[in-house]
């Protein structure tokens, strides 16, 4: 990534722009927001840095949506904690990947993953009648904390858990922050390892943060007057379409 001045321009208001996207689906959907925001951000800043950077707007989009979501559907602590515990766990591991994988393998894994969330959703999940049992949820907390600290998409695996359950959408919203604050309060312990230009990027989530921030609360306002259906066919068939695209042109 170079300078702040030279991202004053389309590619600056590119990223805004994703970014501001990106908020409105996290806060309608309650998840998505590193997912959509990752499916350009690489192109954008080279992916290391794409990474570092989505650890400090994950990070305070993740301390927001929990604050805003978690008084109004009985969430508890303990019903997350062996997920969160997982979590914390699988962070490490994908932070390892960054670091020793090469970043043209990392952009392919990358959209092996978003072509297969799609699948999942599509394909997958309807055929599944019964709540996923509990037995799941420090797997499914390993496999989001990998992938937190891989490509800070924590989201997939507990997106799957938590909709198999019978929960209303504000408790269902607090649960999948819970986990993605934790894994992104964690993955921000390894900034610097992983980042090329850490005073850049830094600059570049203080000039963006407020309006992804109101993007974020105007979300969270659509997702309880609007159905969800079809936002949600919308977000996967992009996240397929921009796996493909990874996949075959890197």
């Amino acid at each position: 990534m170079e300078s702040i001045a030279s991202l004053l321009s389309a590619e600056f208001f590119l990223i805004l722009t994703l970014l501001i996207v990106s908020g409105l689906v996290q806060g309608f959907l309650g998840f998505a927001f590193s997912l959509v925001a990752m499916t350009l951000m690489p192109s954008l800043l080279g992916f290391k840095d794409a990474v570092t950077f989505m650890v400090l707007m994950n990070l305070t989009v993740m301390i927001l949506a929990f604050y805003w979501t978690k008084g109004k559907g009985g969430f508890s602590w303990k019903e997350a904690r062996t997920m969160l515990a997982g979590g914390a766990i699988g962070v490490p591991i994908g932070v390892y990947m960054v670091v020793v994988f090469d970043e043209r393998l990392l952009i392919f894994l990358l959209g092996v993953l978003f072509v297969l969330i799609p699948i999942n959703h599509f394909f997958l999940n309807r055929n599944r009648k019964k709540e996923a049992s509990r037995h799941w949820e420090f797997p499914v907390g390993l496999m989001s904390g990998t992938l937190a600290g891989g490509f800070n998409m924590g989201g997939p695996p507990v997106v799957a858990y938590v909709y198999s359950k019978n929960w209303d959408l504000n408790k269902t919203k607090a649960v999948m922050a819970s986990v993605y604050l934790t894994t992104a309060v964690m993955r921000l312990c390894f900034v610097g390892v992983t980042g090329e230009n850490i005073s850049t990027i830094f600059v570049l989530y203080l000039v963006v943060i407020l309006p992804v921030v109101v993007a974020l609360k105007f979300g969270i306002f659509l997702g309880t007057k609007v159905s969800l259906t079809h936002l949600k066919t919308i977000v996967f068939i992009y996240l397929g379409i921009m796996g493909v695209k990874y996949i075959v042109w890197g």
